[in-house]
């Protein structure tokens, strides 16, 4: 059908203050990641992360991942300059994010 080619599957992140260079990285290392892993096109304004992808699953990783260099960036206390906070749950998240990460680069290597 031909309104299939047009469906996409959006998200909006809004960044805290700061976040802009965690979500890109040295010399765009991090968005490429992000990008190549989930295969969303994902876009850094002033404020927000946006992320548009043709599959559900591409929105879905982008955002994970966005969303875990957020709370990375909040639990390492760069956002406050206070202590770093303690996430229990977030290292099965973490860790996770990661593996499928690994096994992407891993795999699809041309």
């Amino acid at each position: 059908h031909f309104y299939k080619r047009f469906i996409m599957f959006t998200n909006t992140i809004a960044l805290p203050e700061g976040g802009r260079s965690r979500i890109i990285g040295k010399s765009g290392a991090k968005i490429k990641d992000i990008r190549d892993v989930s295969g969303a096109t994902v876009l850094v304004t002033n404020n927000n992360v946006n992320i548009s992808s043709k599959t559900k699953d591409g929105e879905a990783m982008a955002t994970s991942l966005v969303e875990k260099a957020i709370l990375h960036m909040t639990a390492a206390g760069y956002l406050s300059r206070e202590p770093a906070l303690v996430f229990p749950s977030s290292s099965k998240l973490s860790l996770k994010a990661d593996v499928k990460m690994a096994v992407f680069f891993t795999y699809n290597r041309d």
